[in-house]
């Protein structure tokens, strides 16, 4: 058998290209890109050798972080390093909202949405929400503007014949909180509450009057007849409204409901005065008690001893 001549500078060759194949699995892939970065100034290919370093930079509306690196490297086993955050959302200014305030958990970022809420009394003129968006310039702002929060208004307060009202004082001005109060004219009464205030409606967006207005009536109660009773004061022909009198029944009858009546709107007595049939009080006994029990019994040992001694 005849053996070949052997070149060892040959073998030595192919032993160092097998020690590099044996150390490197070869080139990375395209890596995934960030939702919040592109590559630099390059396009991506499809792979890159072992060693490469990729710098990335921020997509419009973000900004750097600052101290982070924004690149990746391709290691020995083919593999990317782990991407780093390093670009975050811009920011929007947090918009003011006087006499209410914007829902907010935080600072607002690009596509945050923020809520406008008024305080009680006022309400929102235009829209409620706004959201956070990206301008051409690559600034970030809101949506929409321009909203604030008025007081809630209400009508002119009606008015009422034979009175008056003093919301001449606040203009044409009736906003939540108002309070407005009626006066009659001479020899009128006033009948109900005579102020009435400006208040939210149940959808919290206008304003009503908490109630109706009172009126202004002549009202005249005529002296009350009672049977079997009397007036214990007041002796005129007629009372004007909201007067009060009392009356006392005869002996042997008892008063039906209070013994105190009062002229109402309808120019009558509430309650109706009268004095029904029934018994009549007797006086009060008065209960000895134990205290007298031994008074008695006192005075009778002292008797006994003033007979002993005179026997």
């Amino acid at each position: 058998m005849r053996l070949l001549p052997c070149s060892c500078e040959g073998l030595l060759t192919w032993a160092l290209v097998l020690l590099v194949l044996s150390e490197s699995h070869g080139d990375c892939p395209a890596p995934q890109m960030p939702p919040f970065a592109t590559l630099g100034d390059s396009a991506l290919n499809e792979s890159y050798p072992v060693g490469t370093t990729l710098r990335f930079r921020c997509i419009p509306g973000y900004i750097y972080i600052t101290g982070s690196k924004p690149t990746i490297q391709c290691l020995n086993d083919s593999t990317w390093s782990e991407t780093p955050t390093f670009c975050e959302r811009k920011q929007c200014k947090i918009p003011a909202l006087e006499n209410g305030k914007v829902e907010s958990s935080g600072d607002f970022r690009l596509g945050d949405e923020a809520k406008f809420i008024c305080d009680g009394g006022y309400r929102l003129i235009g829209p409620d929400t706004a959201l956070c968006v990206l301008y051409d310039d690559n600034t970030v702002n809101w949506d929409k503007e321009g909203q604030y929060c008025e007081r809630i208004p209400c009508e002119r307060p009606p008015t009422i014949s034979n009175g008056t009202h003093n919301g001449d004082t606040y203009g044409d001005h009736y906003t939540v909180g108002s309070v407005v109060t009626y006066t009659c004219n001479k020899d009128f009464s006033l009948i109900g509450d005579p102020a009435i205030e400006c208040v939210v409606t149940e959808d919290g967006r206008n304003g009503k009057w908490n109630r109706p207005a009172p009126e202004c009536r002549v009202v005249q109660c005529s002296r009350p007849e009672i049977e079997n009773g009397k007036l214990t004061s007041g002796f005129q022909a007629s009372y004007p409204y909201g007067h009060k009198l009392q009356y006392v029944c005869n002996p042997g009858y008892t008063v039906m409901e209070s013994e105190f009546i009062e002229c109402v709107a309808n120019s009558s007595w509430h309650p109706d005065p009268k004095c029904v049939k029934g018994p009549t009080q007797s006086p009060a006994t008065v209960d000895p008690g134990p205290d007298s029990a031994t008074v008695a019994v006192g005075k009778l040992s002292l008797i006994v001893a003033l007979l002993i001694l005179i026997m």
